[in-house]
């Protein structure tokens, strides 16, 4: 096939060639062992066995088998909370990962707890998620096929016969055989987000373990690469981005990482979907996306604190040679990635050897693609300061309408947020979705202009109109994002200012062209307590104050409205507050200055 014929990310290949390349190694599957890329992996150590027992409970101590009713699967069709069932099912899978991880390193009375798991498991009348039920294969039927595939290939010698077989049988009912029957009603398949790289992943994944027929699995895996192409050049940006964010980025590459090792192993290297330029861009995302240690800036519904897989991380940073993506990984994290997943967990302990590094420096960036700039300077305390900005459209992946949106943190704590997500509920991904806050621009830090919140769609958007990271200047443009007719123009501005070397303001400012008088709110949002002072705004961090003032007008005055509309989701501690300033402002040009001034707390 020649190469213009090879799909937009070079991913295309026909059953013919793969047949060839399949066969080029003999007909075996890939055993995880062969994946390991260095001796002292943790998996071939005498420290092995202690590292698993380690993380895990006694065989006895496994709790019992968690419930999945049918109660609590209609409760989403109910009342369109998702909590309910989700939790058991997820608990499930994580015990069966438990046990796999037991009876394979530790302790082969962990067996029957395992074929408990399977069986029970393979007894469920759907593996896919009430919230999802409209989808034949969503992600987490994916997902478990290939946690059972992966139990069943890691304990081949030891599972007895029908509960092996009950697994495969089960696998290709639910996953293998509707997705060889028809891909057009799998809205994922060619998707350009997180679900085409789970779902293509795992059933890519599934089949190199399961799938005898050589003829069969070359076209179960032309059709993955088919829509793996997809998901390569249209998920992520030309510049790496990810406009789902950090967590996404992990989700969905996670296991586009598993499955493409697994194929470069089984055709003997002759097929490898991690070569290349724009993947060692994708692979460099998340360090410019970093706020902090563990921290990662939460735009649209992605979350500050990312659960990363460390054998999935330490794979993609050897294999694009991205060393520092290891100051990701966290020695005291408890890894939750690798905690509720077996394939992850088995990575884990096949991929990675057991050390991290130092967290990387990360200078000012810019992603033109993604729109998203980054500056990177010195906190008033000496800790690093980092302020990134988002321009792009209000119809990115897990979109919220936050053209101009921007997070400021400072000494590991973030003074101005940006929302994230809210737990996920059925009104969340419905046509009522805006009207959340943490979705809306009142959420975020944005003005509101004539009473009109920023609009959603791909025509409502900003543009990044200069971005001097030396000087630590960024500046947008932005009136194309709300349905204002008078408004003409608007330019938002930020700039660092710097006593030495530390950062002690932050001064943003907005120019307003009006076609007619209107009335203006400027906000700022975080989760951090607040209070008014006269006419200065305080938000009080546990290592840095910050006092702001609207610079333009002496005498504006703070009101502090708690969005009280917006539950906590797990981990949170408080609730958003809203800091705004009100103006009624006469046509023509107008320019609101807020100075934030910081200092240590």
């Amino acid at each position: 096939m020649p190469e213009q014929a090879r799909g937009k990310s070079g991913l295309l290949y026909s059953a013919d060639e793969l047949l060839q390349a399949l066969r080029s190694v003999g007909p075996r599957r890939p055993l995880l062992e062969e994946l390991l890329p260095a001796p002292d992996a943790v998996a071939v150590t005498a420290d092995a066995r202690a590292y698993v027992s380690a993380r895990l409970p006694e065989p006895h101590d496994l709790p019992a088998i968690p419930l999945t009713s049918y109660t609590l699967y209609r409760e989403y069709a109910r009342t369109g909370s998702r909590k309910g069932y989700e939790g058991p099912y997820f608990a499930k899978r994580q015990r069966l990962c438990q046990a796999v991880l037991l009876a394979a390193f530790v302790d082969d009375n962990a067996l029957g707890h395992v074929c408990d798991y399977v069986w029970d498991i393979c007894e469920e009348t759907n593996w896919v998620l009430p919230a999802h039920e409209q989808v034949k294969i969503d992600l987490f039927s994916a997902e478990t096929a290939l946690i059972l595939a992966e139990t069943v290939r890691l304990l081949a010698e030891q599972l007895p016969d029908e509960v092996s077989q009950r697994a495969r049988d089960e696998i290709y009912r639910r996953v293998l055989d509707p997705f060889r029957a028809s891909t057009d009603d799998l809205w994922w398949y060619e998707g350009t987000n997180n679900w085409n790289g789970v779902c293509s992943g795992s059933v890519g994944a599934t089949a190199l373990h399961l799938e005898d027929d050589e003829t069969l699995l070359a076209g179960d895996i032309a059709s993955i690469l088919h829509s793996l192409d997809a998901f390569l050049a249209e998920a992520f940006c030309d510049d790496g981005t990810s406009t789902e964010g950090v967590s996404y980025w992990h989700y969905g590459l996670s296991f586009y990482v598993l499955f493409g090792e697994l194929l470069r192993a089984r055709t003997g290297g002759a097929i490898d979907i991690l070569a290349g330029e724009k993947m060692r861009k994708i692979a460099h995302f998340p360090l410019c996306m970093t706020l902090s240690p563990g921290r990662f800036a939460s735009f649209s519904d992605c979350v500050e604190t990312a659960a990363f897989g460390r054998g999935f991380i330490a794979r993609l940073a050897e294999r694009t040679n991205t060393p520092e993506l290891l100051g990701l990984l966290r020695p005291d994290d408890n890894n939750r990635a690798a905690a509720i997943r077996l394939p992850m967990a088995l990575r884990e302990l096949y991929w990675w050897n057991g050390h991290c590094a130092e967290p990387p420096a990360q200078p000012s960036a810019y992603l033109p693609d993604g729109e998203v700039a980054r500056l990177s300077a010195m906190a008033p305390s000496g800790a690093p300061l980092v302020l990134i900005v988002k321009a792009g459209h209000n119809a990115e992946n897990h979109n919220h309408n936050d053209v101009g949106s921007f997070i400021l943190h400072a000494a590991g704590e973030t003074l101005l947020c940006d929302p994230g997500p809210p737990d996920y509920t059925r009104e969340f991904f419905s046509p009522t979705r805006y009207d959340n806050v943490y979705a809306n621009s009142r959420g975020h830090s944005v003005p509101v202009v004539g009473g009109r919140l920023q609009s959603p769609g791909p025509e409502y958007r900003g543009e990044f109109v200069e971005t001097d990271l030396e000087a630590s200047r960024l500046v947008i443009e932005f009136a194309q994002a709300y349905d204002a007719p008078e408004l003409k123009l608007l330019r938002r501005s930020w700039e660092l200012r710097k006593s030495g070397q530390r950062v002690n303001a932050l001064t943003i400012t907005d120019l307003f062209d009006l076609a007619e008088p209107a009335h203006i709110e400027e906000a700022l949002v975080s989760r951090l307590p607040m209070h008014c002072q006269g006419n200065e705004l305080i938000i009080e961090g546990e290592r840095t104050r910050v006092v702001a003032t609207c610079g333009s007008s002496p005498d504006a005055v703070w009101e502090i409205e708690p969005l009280e509309e917006s539950p906590l989701r797990a981990g949170q501690e408080r609730i958003l507050h809203r800091a705004r300033l009100a103006f009624g402002m006469p046509a023509g040009r107008t320019v609101v200055e807020i100075l934030l001034q910081l200092s240590p707390a």
